[in-house]
């Protein structure tokens, strides 16, 4: 997120045929609340260093679809649950980046950004963004 350092999704294990949709909301979700990048590996294109997969960046978070391998585990530096109760993955993705941004990811300005979404009472509105990319126009 702009103004903070990157923060990367890793997908682990993405099963083509059965979790196209939870990935696509793995990475809808990312984006939307903070993330810079998200990477899926498949099991065929796992890094042999899970830490490889960030390029360096400060924080990897690691999403998993079905079993996560024990090496992800030991190569993590903090493993978090959210809640002890089960739920999606992309229910403990939202939450732990809300908690990471402390909702600041929900006034993100986007670089390069031609449209931007005003929210209504009812419905949406699409407007052109003006000025330099990534600025908000004067309301």
């Amino acid at each position: 997120m702009q103004g903070t350092n990157d923060v990367v999704v890793l997908r682990l294990g993405h099963r083509p045929g059965r979790d196209e949709r939870m990935t696509t909301h793995v990475g809808l979700t990312a984006r939307a609340l903070g993330a810079d990048r998200v990477v899926i590996a498949g099991e065929a294109a796992e890094p042999a260093d899970v830490r490889d997969a960030h390029d360096a960046s400060p924080l990897l978070v690691v999403v998993g679809s079905e079993k996560v391998p024990f090496d992800v585990y030991e190569a993590a530096d903090h493993n978090v649950a959210v809640t002890s109760q089960p739920h999606s993955e992309v229910a403990g993705l939202a939450v732990f980046l809300d908690r990471l941004f402390e909702g600041r990811e929900l006034d993100r300005d986007w670089r390069d950004a031609t449209h931007r979404v005003v929210p209504q009472a009812t419905g949406k509105r699409v407007e052109p963004v003006e000025g330099d990319a990534g600025e908000r126009p004067p309301e």
